[in-house]
């Protein structure tokens, strides 16, 4: 048995073709991982290739049985209620692009939270970019360098969050356990 991969850096189209080759070369399986395409090219693949394919890290409503992922909205609610829980009011979030179904379900988690609690969403604790360190150290000097006051931060990614606690380290912030 051998294992085929390939990495087309989030190009949906290209996506698609790597789909059709690996369909092309008679794979066993083909295991999906794609945060850009549309769920309908998605359906479209499904329903086009003979080869058994899934879908990792994204929920498609007509297509569950062919979907492995955790709740992405549960979970960034369940991190900011525990924040909150602690007696955090001031919660900032660096996340991922919006246009993203992870970056969409985990703000709506993080102003889930917020609302369940009746805390105020303040636009100006948000920061999008993309779920790496070196963006997570930007975002954090970003919310910084805007004078931007929270006592506590909800990052997106571990990568993101990794980042940020440099950037937090550098500035002087000391972050708790």
């Amino acid at each position: 048995k051998q294992l085929i991969g390939t990495y087309v850096h989030d190009a949906p189209e290209q996506e698609e073709q790597a789909v059709q080759m690996l369909a092309d070369r008679k794979c066993d399986a083909i295991v999906l991982y794609t945060r850009y395409m549309s769920e309908k090219t998605i359906l479209k693949l499904i329903n086009s290739v003979q080869t058994p394919l899934v879908i990792i890290n994204r929920e498609v409503s007509q297509a569950a049985d062919r979907c492995v992922f955790f709740e992405q909205q549960d979970a960034a609610f369940k991190a900011v209620d525990y924040l909150i829980s602690q007696g955090h009011r001031e919660i900032a979030c660096i996340t991922v692009p919006i246009h993203t179904p992870t970056g969409k379900a985990r703000l709506m988690g993080y102003r889930k939270a917020l609302a369940t609690h009746g805390l105020r969403l303040d636009e100006r604790r948000i920061k999008y970019g993309h779920a790496g360190m070196t963006r997570g150290h930007e975002l954090s000097k970003e919310l910084n360098a805007e004078k931007t006051s929270f006592r506590s931060l909800s990052a997106c990614t571990d990568d993101m969050a990794l980042g940020a606690s440099q950037a937090l380290h550098k500035d002087g912030l000391q972050i708790t356990e």
